[in-house]
């Protein structure tokens, strides 16, 4: 059997995120997540709504997975979840639209 391993080792170098592109992707990420939370405290301050938000990175950049585009346009594929934790049960919540 082909020993292909240094061969895919080159190719992993070609496509994996150096330390530097990571470390500048989870700086955009909290940036973003710095913007919601600052623009939240006007949702939150109707009378509506009274939640908590919280954030939980997914997707192929927490799995190490994430890889770069093969377009260098930079554009990459962040998944982070967004919640609004809150006191009402499910069928009193407001609509996904409300937060949006």
């Amino acid at each position: 059997m082909a020993n292909c391993t240094e061969i895919f080792n080159e190719f992993n170098k070609t496509i994996k995120l150096t330390d530097e592109r990571r470390e500048t992707l989870r700086h955009r990420r909290n940036n973003l997540r710095g913007r919601i939370s600052g623009g939240y405290d006007i949702v939150r301050t109707s009378e509506r709504l009274d939640h908590e938000i919280e954030f939980q990175s997914q997707g192929s950049y927490v799995m190490d997975t994430i890889i770069n585009p093969s377009n260098r346009d930079d554009q990459y594929d962040i998944d982070d979840g967004v919640y609004f934790l809150g006191p009402l049960p499910r069928n009193s919540r407001p609509e996904p639209a409300t937060f949006h």
